[in-house]
């Protein structure tokens, strides 16, 4: 919630404020949540000029958020951005995608996200495997949104070094050279440090999803 995302970033303002000056500089932030928790958000002095995504439709199936047992960062996550040319149809489609990702068990969360026109999805799954079957089960929604509706800016992929592996075999084998979850993607490795403490739905999903 908003409450804890303004704890962290007072937290961890003199260590931000260190790597700002000299090893680093911010090309841009993102805040995506529920309009009500972006609106607490508005006036943080360490997110000015961060632009606010509204969750539009999605699913999550995390029981516990935070206070889990850390463990290493080993999701594989997906970030994708679109640009809207007709928002009420790819609303329909981007809930018809929710639909179909409800079914799928080793996902973990995925959603909608909205900030003027621009149009986002993202999504985690416990492993590359799991995110190769999804790209697998939505490709023809995601050709239907794609075929007027909006159009791809850029993706982004966060995983560890040892996912990265299958997904770029996926890719290969698929032939998948333009567009969503593809070669054109940007693929980025878990930095060393990195932790989670989510908990999900155990009886759903068996604990692979967590080591």
């Amino acid at each position: 919630d908003a409450g804890s995302l303004l704890a962290h970033l007072s937290n961890v303002e003199p260590q931000r404020s260190a790597l700002l000056q000299g090893p680093a500089s911010l090309d841009g932030i993102e805040l995506h949540g529920p309009a009500a928790e972006l609106r607490k958000c508005e006036d943080a002095p360490a997110l000015q000029g961060a632009r606010l995504f509204e969750v539009d439709c999605g699913l999550s199936r995390l029981e516990k958020e935070s206070g889990g047992m850390p463990l290493p960062l080993q999701l594989v996550s997906l970030h994708t951005s679109f640009s809207l040319a007709d928002a009420d149809a790819a609303r329909a489609i981007c809930k018809e995608i929710v639909a179909t990702t409800a079914g799928e068990e080793n996902c973990i969360y995925h959603g909608w996200t909205v900030c003027g026109d621009t149009l986002t999805c993202r999504e985690a799954y416990g492993s590359a495997v799991g995110l190769a079957r999804h790209c697998e089960g939505v490709a023809a929604s995601i050709e239907r949104l794609l075929d007027g509706p909006a159009t791809l800016r850029e993706g982004q992929l966060h995983a560890s070094l040892s996912q990265l592996p299958v997904l770029a075999e996926f890719v290969e084998e698929r032939r998948r050279e333009t567009g969503y979850c593809s070669r054109e993607t940007q693929r980025f490795f878990a930095a060393e440090g990195g932790f989670s403490r989510y908990e999900v739905q155990q009886s759903m999903f068996g604990f692979f999803l967590r080591r």
